[in-house]
């Protein structure tokens, strides 16, 4: 995002509000955010997540993560999770890989 920690490009700070947020860094940190989940799906990496239900499988992967999810966060990802496991033609591979993607972007694993 262009900001260096604890070095703010001048005493007032950053700029408020989202002035970080640009078209361009959340399609960069979606980008790394699917690297780094194909990565870990490697070698059938986080299968187990099928046998599990879906809002334990999102509580895992926040887990692992070490993210606390906001009660509407979790509600929001897990419902999702549960949609695309049921879809019509849905990919179990798929469905894992993007739980691990939605975790990622949520913002309380980017802002701490």
């Amino acid at each position: 995002m262009g900001q260096r920690v604890m070095d703010p490009p001048n005493v007032a700070g950053w700029k408020s509000n989202a002035y970080y947020l640009t078209t361009g860094s959340l399609s960069a940190r979606a980008n790394v955010a699917r690297r780094v989940a194909s990565q870990l799906r490697l070698n059938n990496g986080f299968n187990y997540l099928y046998a599990m239900t879906p809002a334990a499988a999102v509580d895992n992967v926040a887990a692992f993560f070490g993210v606390v999810l906001a009660d509407n966060t979790r509600t929001a990802i897990t419902n999702a999770y549960t949609n695309e496991r049921t879809a019509v033609g849905g990919s179990q591979n798929t469905a894992a890989t993007n739980l691990l993607v939605m975790i990622m972007l949520t913002g309380e694993m980017n802002v701490p």
